[in-house]
């Protein structure tokens, strides 16, 4: 059914719960898998800075994920998209389109998904600009199961 997954992540917990659970659509489907990060930069004095801190460990967990998304037998590789006051959901969607996903698997930050969605947050702006699908992994594992529960947030195909 897939053919490309595109993970996004932040390298935070809620990025390493999308990591892991594109990881097991990507082997259940045998598909390739982009793996990315949104290097948000902010305009300051003397030039442009990371938004996070510590962006060169972020990149370095990233990197060390993939590598064993690799050693795993998946065809994965890694992109960094960085972005001066442009939304991360634009660059997300971007490379997407870029890479002609079929899928985005992103962690959730908000509270509840539809709190994203309210308040304009990255899964809710992907989800409007997005070609393809977009799956939210929820921060919470699913007791009865080993998995993580996934909530589908919306897709409608372009006609």
């Amino acid at each position: 059914m897939f053919r490309t997954i595109l993970i996004a992540t932040d390298g935070m917990e809620a990025g390493d719960a999308a990591v892991a659970y594109g990881r097991d659509l990507a082997l259940e489907q045998r598909c390739r898998l982009r793996v990315m990060h949104v290097d948000e930069l902010i305009p300051a004095r003397g030039g442009v800075h990371h938004l996070q801190p510590l962006e060169p460990e972020i990149r370095a967990k990233i990197r060390d994920q993939v590598s064993d998304l690799q050693e795993d037998g998946l065809d994965a590789d890694f992109e960094i998209r960085q972005v001066v006051a442009e939304s991360p959901a634009h660059a997300i969607a971007g490379a997407a389109t870029a890479v002609d996903a079929d899928l985005i698997v992103l962690g959730q930050i908000e509270e509840g998904v539809m709190s994203g969605v309210l308040r304009g947050g990255v899964a809710g702006r992907l989800v409007k600009l997005a070609r393809c699908a977009v799956l939210v992994v929820p921060r919470k594992k699913n007791a009865k199961r080993d998995r993580v529960a996934l909530r589908v947030v919306e897709f409608t195909p372009d006609a």
